[in-house]
């Protein structure tokens, strides 16, 4: 029976009814059993269907990573705000960062260039979306694709702000789950020949002080990619370098939103 067949009857058979991540697994392992599916293709499968037990704070960007901009500033200001930092969308905030009252959207602004300087954001900001932190990620991306919203606001059980979410965060962790299937045994923390250090930004503060050898602490943030953005009071870009306390860093990879990977040198106390 072909693959196509095979999956026609199995819908027919289980339409309608509440399936658990263990009996789609367990169906999963009985297409490889028959030679219908590959192994790594089930194991890629079983992955994404555990995105369904992960909630959306585990992939958010947290609210003290959020880059924003005041309802009050002018369309001149929000395309300062774009060249440097590059955000096609802007979490539009009004009297304090945990208020925000809106999304504004470059292609919006783009429509109005003439009126950069008469036009506030507020007059372009467009409804926002929340989201509650304890959502599922798959169930936020069936929710985001049904709704055709491209980013959302997530929010605490206090109804308070704690971070964003993109259509591109959830998609990049589903393809990074696919990736991560033929690399278990990720190293975050790996020493180069020059005694530096290649070190993925996800790595725990606590995991780095000790390959490090420093001490790197923090009441907001817990990975050394937030620790550094809480630091630098930004994302920094690719290729630059900075000195915080005492470790040198240079970014190697980087999203608007968050850093990927650094290349860590500790420096001598002469340094």
């Amino acid at each position: 029976m072909g693959l196509r067949a095979y999956l026609k009857r199995l819908i027919k058979k289980i339409k309608g009814q509440e399936l658990r991540i263990e009996e789609l697994v367990e169906l999963f392992e009985e297409l490889k059993a028959q030679g219908i599916l590959q192994s790594s293709v089930v194991e890629i499968i079983q992955s994404i269907l555990e995105l369904s037990d992960r909630q959306i704070e585990e992939i958010m960007v947290p609210r003290i990573d959020m880059v924003y901009i005041s309802s009050d500033a002018t369309l001149k200001d929000a395309v300062k705000v774009y060249r440097k930092r590059g955000f096609s969308k802007l979490p539009v905030v009004k009297e304090r960062t945990d208020n925000v009252i809106g999304i504004l959207y470059i292609k919006e602004l783009l429509k109005h260039l003439d009126e950069l300087e008469s036009l506030k954001v507020a007059d372009l900001a467009k409804p926002v979306h929340y989201i509650p932190y304890s959502k599922k990620i798959l169930d936020t991306l069936k929710e985001m694709q049904k709704k055709h919203i491209s980013i959302a606001i997530v929010v605490d059980e206090f109804g308070s702000v704690a971070g964003l979410v993109t259509l591109e965060d959830i998609l990049e962790e589903i393809v990074g789950e696919i990736y991560e299937e033929f690399d278990k045994e990720e190293v975050l923390i790996r020493e180069l020949e020059d005694g530096s250090f290649l070190v993925n930004a996800k790595v725990d503060l606590y995991e780095a002080s000790e390959k490090l050898g420093v001490e790197l602490e923090s009441e907001e943030v817990n990975t050394l990619g937030g620790y550094i953005i809480e630091n630098l009071e930004r994302v920094p870009e690719v290729g630059e370098k900075f000195v915080i306390g005492p470790l040198e860093f240079e970014v190697i990879d980087s999203t608007q939103q968050r850093i990927k990977e650094l290349k860590v040198r500790v420096l001598k106390k002469e340094e």
